[in-house]
């Protein structure tokens, strides 16, 4: 650490700048290659455990016949994977079934007694993967690797070697391009630090640094070459005082020199000489005295006070016998040596004064008085020669100049204060000379017009910051002002235009204020940037113009309300809608526009919104003016802020949708009247097809009737009748008939093959009277289903979904064979639904229809239509699938459009009514069809269990009748 200080800074930013590079690859290093051996152990555990799958799919088989051999051959194998260490097979009862050493008698690890309950684990160097060997199912044993992780070590090893070459190459790149780089920021400091030190060996004051760059250490350069400025000017100021003193100091001493030669000279003339001398120390005296001093004489042969003066004891307080050098090294704090021997030490210039390099002596110097008070006191002497001219002492003075120090100091605080307030002030400060020359240039003046100080002082404002085409205006100002004094703009906040540095003119707010200092005048500039506020202003007028264009041609009603719910504005067509019933709105509230029944419920609404904040979004209000015209509305209001984020009140918009729900009226009655006509015409397509059903049977029926009429009329029975009355004719001799006459012998035989032919006839007549007794109960069926379904309509029940697909099927059955169309039935297991049967069969009916009509109009030989039934998530799902005509894309998106068909007699609404109804029922119907000619399928999907809407809806809304509760639209 002591080496790091002792360093210089250009040292220093190599050394740092190595450091974190370092330090930053290092941890860079350390991430990845702990990524690295992460990813490389969870590879081997994937690899090891896929070779121990395999080993205990290869070793299953020798479990089940009990063959260890086969096991250890099986184990064997691992020989090829040099990194297995050992292997060992375990029988389902956890004894070892089977063993493989890469090494017989490597003794550095042991198999476990019984296969571990763990997957894999790392110990000892070495990965452990333990599995379960699984046949037909079972676990019939387990399988226990071990790994050895050398090719681990030998990458940790590859990454060490190549982390430490991009290392030492990164620091070698880093060491030169910071040798290369560090000259930016230690050159300019180590100007900076060797000025300071001229300055301070040669208290040379005029010694500036160059600045080179517009950054942190051009500002310091700045100050530093400020503060040379300001002890530059001071010194001068001191040095001019001083010189004024040693003047009057020099001119008395003279005096004195003079009637001391005299004295000499005049040896005769003592008694004349001594006169004259005391006085001239008279003289002397009372000059001294005027001038509030303290004289004394110093001999540098005895180092002690020939004379001072007794005044001393009231500068110092202490006596004049008590005024020695070491009593002066106890009270004198501070010593500033000034004049000729300025920047030198108290020593050193003491040293010169004897040599003689120096011929006076002047020091400024702080004391702690007898009682305590600290002082200065100017301390000024020339040399003072005996009689042969040899040096021997010095004449001095000492003069209390604590009053003036204080003086100074006071200069330079205010000073001080002055250019501190002027150099962090806001507003861009510049002071300019009579010939409006800049000497004056504080920080914000650097940052709005973007000259630094250094650039801009010395040059003419009118050549700088004035705009072009403002120059010739100011010059003719400026001459105005210094033949008359007069300038209309002095001391006035006017706005103008500025230039900056880079030519840009910006927008400006200025003050100028002259000061008079004797002759001269000096101008001070205070400017500031209003480009933002201009831009605010401009945004705002923007903004208010476009508030305006709302309020004035929204065809929406916008307001604007207190927190008691008065109109503080309102847009022009709330006003027109109110004109001849309010002419003016402002302070009105709902209660003078609408009756109770919308005006409270409107006010209870805004007063929640201004005490929770919670805006009211599109909700639908039923207006009734006071007149009793009634309309509806869309509502969103929102709570109304102040700048301080406070609610005062609210505003909002009322769109008027009366003509809306008008329409939404009418569509609604159309859309029963819709429903209302699509069951009728399903019912009469249900009639039709169940007419032509009853047809066929009908005919059924009457070939049955004709083919027993037919029998009946042809039958033997008329032999039975001619057989009696030959019987009866031989009455009498009935038994000589039947035995002797060769027709009554006969008889037996006839009989016989009588009653064969009419048993025939009776079978042929039970078979006939048979089927026409189906066929009536087939038309009793057929009837009954559809009484049944009439009377179900609008009724929810549980249905057993296979069978009113049957019932479909069966309605449309006639018309199915007729086109000689194959029905495909693919129903799984489905639950009982609880719906509307009869809208359910209408849609399946139609379906069915419309898939027979699309497989007729093909022409295909193979027409087919596939019935699939699937249930899944609460639903149940009906698919009708043909191979019929298909439906081009451009007609998918409008298949369920009322009026739309593709068929030459359609009409329309069968689709469209079927979508609705399935909406109705909680569900949906949609189609699918890869393109003409590729056949459809209509899906049809119902809930198991429909939601309560469902079931209300026409309890709800009467036919005819809009839904009149307000609602709030998402």
């Amino acid at each position: 650490m002591n080496f790091f200080r002792r360093a210089s800074i250009k040292r220093k930013q190599v050394l740092i700048s190595m450091t974190i590079t370092g330090v930053a690859l290092l941890l860079a290093c350390a991430g990845f290659t702990s990524y690295e051996v992460l990813t490389f152990r969870s590879a081997m555990v994937r690899k090891l455990s896929l070779l121990a799958e395999i080993i205990g799919d290869n070793t299953a088989s020798a479990l089940d016949f009990g063959d260890s051999k086969a096991a250890a051959e099986t184990l064997a194998a691992l020989k090829a994977e040099t990194h297995i260490v050992g292997a060992r097979v375990y029988a389902a009862d956890g004894r070892a079934f089977a063993t493989y050493r890469r090494a017989p008698n490597d003794a550095t690890f042991v198999f476990p007694a019984v296969p571990p309950s763990w997957d894999h684990a790392f110990r000892n160097s070495n990965l452990m993967i333990s599995r379960r060997i699984v046949s037909k199912g079972d676990a019939v044993g387990s399988l226990y690797l071990i790994s050895d992780v050398r090719e681990l070590y030998s990458r940790l090893g590859q990454y060490a070697v190549i982390i430490t070459a991009v290392l030492l190459l990164t620091l070698v790149v880093a060491l030169g391009l910071s040798e290369r780089l560090q000259h930016f920021i230690s050159e300019p400091i180590l100007r900076l630090a060797t000025a300071a030190k001229a300055v301070g060996q040669t208290e040379d004051y005029s010694i500036r640094v160059e600045k080179r760059n517009p950054d942190e250490i051009g500002v310091l350069i700045d100050g530093f070459n400020e503060m040379l400025n300001q002890i530059q000017e001071r010194e001068a100021q001191l040095q001019k005082a001083r010189e004024v003193l040693e003047v009057r100091v020099t001119e008395r001493t003279m005096e004195l020199a003079e009637a001391i030669a005299a004295l000499q000279k005049e040896n005769l003339e003592r008694k004349q000489a001594e006169a004259a001398v005391r006085r001239t120390e008279e003289l002397y005296r009372r000059t001294i005295s005027g001038a509030d001093a303290v004289p004394y004489a110093y001999d540098y042969r005895t180092k002690s006070y020939v004379f001072i003066d007794e005044r001393i004891e009231e500068l110092l307080g202490y006596t004049a016998k008590e005024i020695t050098p070491a009593l002066w090294n106890q009270i004198v704090e501070e010593s500033i040596m000034v004049g000729d021997s300025a920047g030198l030490d108290k020593q050193e210039a003491a040293r010169r004064v004897i040599s003689g390099q120096l011929r006076n002596w002047r020091c400024d110097m702080r004391v702690v008085t007898r009682s305590g008070a600290t002082r200065w006191i100017s301390d000024a002497s020339v040399h003072n020669f005996d009689e042969a001219g040899q040096f021997i002492g010095s004449l001095g003075i000492l003069q209390d100049i604590t009053e003036r120090k204080q003086a100074e100091e006071t200069l330079r605080s205010q000073e001080e204060r002055t250019r501190l307030i002027i150099d962090q002030a806001f507003d861009a400060v510049v002071m300019a000379d009579q010939d409006f020359r800049i000497i004056g240039w504080n920080r914000s003046a650097e940052r709005t017009l973007g000259w630094a100080a250094s650039e801009i002082l010395g040059a003419s404002m009118l050549e700088t910051i004035v705009p072009p085409a403002r120059r010739q205006k100011r010059r003719e100002d400026l001459q105005r002002f210094q033949a008359t004094g007069e300038w209309a703009d002095f001391n006035r906040l006017v706005q103008s235009t500025a230039m900056r540095h880079d030519g840009r003119e910006l927008p400006v707010e200025l003050t100028i204020t002259p000061v008079r200092v004797g002759d001269h005048c000096i101008f001070t500039l205070f400017l500031r940037d209003i480009t933002e506020r201009r831009q605010a202003e401009a945004a705002l007028a923007y903004e208010r113009h476009l508030l305006e264009t709302l309020m004035e041609h929204s065809v929406d009603c916008i307001y604007f309300k207190d927190r008691e719910s008065r109109f503080l504005r309102s847009s022009r067509s709330l006003r027109e809608r109110f004109a001849h019933g309010v002419p003016e709105l402002i302070g009105k509230t709902d209660f003078d526009l609408f009756g109770e029944e919308h005006a409270r419920p409107a006010f209870e609404n805004e007063q929640e919104i201004i005490r929770t904040g919670r805006p009211l979004i599109n909700k639908i209000e039923k207006e009734v003016a006071r007149d009793g015209h009634e309309s509806w509305a869309l509502t969103t209001k929102m709570p109304l802020l102040n700048q301080a984020g406070e609610i005062v009140g609210t505003f909002g918009i009322s769109k008027d949708i009366t003509a809306i729900k008008q329409a939404e009226a009418e569509l609604e009655h159309t859309h029963k009247e819709l429903v209302v006509a699509s069951r009728l015409a399903g019912m009469a397509e249900v009639a039709t097809n169940v007419l032509h059903n009853v047809g066929n049977v009908l005919n059924s029926i009457n070939v049955a009737v004709t083919l027993v009429d037919e029998r009946v009329r042809k039958s033997r029975v008329a032999d039975v009748r001619r057989l009696a009355r030959l019987l009866d004719e031989h009455a009498e001799d009935r038994a000589a008939f039947l035995t002797s006459d060769p027709r009554g012998q006969s008889v037996p035989d006839f009989i016989g093959r009588l009653a064969e032919k009419l048993d025939s006839e009776q079978v042929e007549m039970i078979e006939e009277l048979s089927s026409l007794r189906r066929n009536v109960e087939h038309v009793k069926e057929i009837i009954a289903m559809q009484q049944s379904y009439a009377r179900a309509a609008g009724v929810f029940e549980n249905i057993e979904v296979s069978a009113l697909l049957e019932d479909a099927l069966r309605m449309n059955a006639g018309s199915l064979e007729r086109h000689k169309v194959k029905v495909v039935r693919d129903f799984s297991e489905l639950p009982q639904i609880c719906t509307d049967k009869h809208k359910v069969l209408q849609i399946l009916v139609n379906l069915v229809r419309n898939a027979k009509y699309a497989c007729d109009k093909s022409g295909q030989t193979d027409k087919q239509m596939t019935l699939r039934a699937t249930s899944g998530e609460g639903r149940v799902r009906i698919a009708v699938i043909d191979n019929g005509v298909g439906i081009p894309r451009e007609n998918l998106s409008r298949i369920f459009n009322h009026g739309f068909t593709t068929r030459k007699n359609g009409h329309g609404f069968g689709l469209h009514s079927g979508a609705l109804a399935a909406r109705e029922l909680g569900g949906s119907l949609s189609a699918y069809s890869q393109g003409k000619g590729l056949g459809a399928k209509f899906t049809l999907e119902l809930p198991c269990q429909p939601a309560a809407s469902s079931q209300t809806l026409a309890a709800q809304d009467p036919p005819g009748e809009p839904v009149s509760t307000p609602q709030t639209l998402p």
